[in-house]
């Protein structure tokens, strides 16, 4: 194998390694989303706040970044005046949680953005005269950097959040089936 061969086959395998991982990640994201749609949809309709569907508008590039603040804000409230109708505390259900990991979403997305339009200034700055965007390049990637690391730990509060919010939903499913039986 001559080494050009080589590093195609490199390439390729990256490439599909690639792939695999993205396709991996948006099935957790449909799962997750899925988790909630179900947990909004376990409230019962005079008491739900948001519409179970209505989750998935979360997929819409750049809206979502606003649309995230209502979901993780009315899907819990929904779960916890149920709970509490019910005579049963479940806390916040997930949404001071879920209003960090909106918080983190939209500043880390910000940050990105911000950070490639200051790199692409320092590419500008650098075709002028040499070396005059190196410092404004560097300080660009920094505000990516910190925008990335935003966004991770935005992920992290993400699937808490999830979990809290699948909690209190089954809980409010459990307790409406014992409603049922002792009322039946």
């Amino acid at each position: 194998m001559d080494p050009q061969t080589a590093v195609d086959s490199t390439n390729t395998d990256n490439s599909l390694l690639g792939v695999v991982i993205l396709c991996v990640i948006l099935i957790v994201f449909a799962w997750l989303l899925l988790t909630l749609q179900r947990a909004a949809a376990a409230v019962p309709e005079p008491e739900r706040r948001f519409k179970p569907g209505l989750v998935w508008l979360t997929v819409i590039p750049f809206f979502n970044t606003i649309w995230w603040f209502l979901v993780v804000v009315r899907i819990p409230e929904s779960l916890r005046c149920a709970l509490l109708r019910r005579e049963e505390s479940h806390g916040d259900c997930g949404r001071d949680l879920g209003l960090v990991f909106a918080t983190l979403g939209a500043t880390g997305t910000v940050m990105l953005i911000v950070g490639g339009i200051v790199q692409a200034i320092g590419g500008g700055l650098e075709t002028v005269a040499t070396g005059a965007g190196a410092g404004v390049a560097a300080s660009g990637n920094s505000i990516s950097s910190l925008g990335v690391l935003m966004l991770l730990g935005g992920i992290a509060c993400f699937a808490v959040f999830v979990a809290r919010v699948h909690g209190a939903a089954s809980r409010l499913r459990e307790l409406d089936l014992i409603l049922d039986e002792s009322g039946a």
